[in-house]
């Protein structure tokens, strides 16, 4: 992966803002706990209640059907998997398919999104709406570049997809990232293009020549196939944890003190869900015969297009010159400080984040005796010179 594309990679599972109709509202800020399908995760296809197929359909994955055991095939249902009819491994992967239909239901806390999804942008993020859900146009699903992002779509009634609707997985988004939770009856529509793992605990219908790039895993319902194709998705996301560069910048910028400088680094390991561990790195921040401050990271997070950055380190001020002596610098705590950045990115034309735009930093702690008061967080400042665009 290049390195303009690692932040926004890493970053952007925390949370963006989601576009409806010109407006900008909120996307879930909560990381998403990972979905796992266990010993379903092999399976293109699980009923509780039997499977009918009419027409030429096709499953990439393995079959199970549990607890009833009706398969009626009025046309051709080529299986290019294993036949799973109420045995050990039938009845392990159902336990699954119960175990993350409960994940998926308790995310939280989640975003309430309008019934029909058509003609909107979601970024990774846990959605709900108790009404049901349909898409009768074309949905997109932005990952922002990182394989690992999550989407969560939660109901407790009905999914609906129009006929040849579309579900669109943009910047790095995968059909197995995506979960769909719907408690009463699922329908695909006619040429309709659906994506991700349909967790689902009513009937399920597809009409002819749709396909499903995902899994559909019904716990209780019957499944229905007319000339539908269902491919189990592979998922790029089985690459282990990562450790690398999530964040660098520089820049100056106008304080309340002068005109300041920083720089700062940022490592850490990604977990895939949305939360960082083993942050570490570097920050350095300065205004001329002033301030000075050397720190570490501690803590790293991306929400809402702002960067948050905190941790410990040894702020310093400068003592002005009274009569013949020079001035010097002098620790302006009697311990540690604690630090807090806020920054944000420009958005590059392909749209992974770019130059640093605005910062701002802050401090608390014990200011030692006859030190000024610790800078405080203020508003995020405008950075001149746009800041380091290169990030890892």
């Amino acid at each position: 992966m290049n390195k303009e594309g690692i932040f926004t990679r890493l970053a952007i599972m925390t949370v963006g803002a989601l576009t409806i109709a010109g407006l900008s509202i909120p996307t879930s800020s909560a990381a998403i706990s990972p979905v796992t399908l266990g010993s379903a995760n092999n399976f293109g296809l699980i009923a509780g209640g039997g499977l009918t197929n009419s027409g030429q359909s096709t499953l990439i994955g393995d079959l199970a059907l549990t607890p009833v055991i009706s398969y009626v095939d009025a046309g051709l249902l080529t299986i290019k998997g294993s036949y799973h009819f109420g045995d050990s491994a039938a009845l392990a992967a159902q336990s699954a398919v119960t175990a993350a239909y409960g994940l998926a239901i308790s995310e939280s806390p989640s975003v309430v999104i309008p019934a029909e999804l058509a003609g909107q942008k979601l970024l990774p993020g846990i959605y709900t709406n108790v009404a049901g859900l349909s898409v009768n146009g074309t949905v997109n699903l932005d990952a922002q570049n990182n394989p690992n992002a999550m989407f969560v779509l939660q109901t407790p009634l009905a999914l609906t997809t129009g006929a040849v609707s579309h579900i669109n997985l943009l910047n790095g988004a995968q059909a197995c990232n995506v979960y769909w939770q719907v408690g009463t009856t699922s329908s695909i529509g006619a040429g309709a293009d659906f994506k991700g793992n349909l967790l689902g605990k009513g009937n399920f219908v597809s009409a002819t020549g749709s396909i499903i790039q995902g899994r559909v895993l019904i716990g209780q319902g019957s499944v229905t196939l007319n000339a539908t194709q269902i491919i189990r998705p592979v998922c790029e996301k089985d690459i282990p944890s990562i450790t690398s560069n999530i964040g660098k910048g520089e820049g100056s910028y106008v304080s309340t003190f002068g005109n300041a400088n920083f720089n700062f680094k940022v490592k850490g390991t990604d977990l895939g869900n949305g939360t960082f561990t083993n942050t570490n790195g570097r920050v350095k921040w300065n205004v001329a015969k002033n301030w000075k401050f050397n720190g570490s990271p501690a803590t790293f997070s991306y929400v809402n297009n702002v960067g948050t950055v905190s941790g410990t380190g040894s702020l310093s001020y400068f003592s002005s010159p009274k009569m013949n002596h020079e001035g010097r610098w002098l620790s302006a705590s009697t311990g540690v400080v604690n630090f807090t950045i806020k920054f944000t990115r420009t958005l590059n034309p392909n749209e992974t984040l770019g130059n640093v735009d605005t910062f701002a930093i802050g401090f608390t702690g014990i200011s030692t005796a006859g030190a000024p008061g610790l800078p405080a967080l203020g508003a995020l400042v405008q950075v001149k010179g746009g800041g380091e665009g290169s990030n890892g």
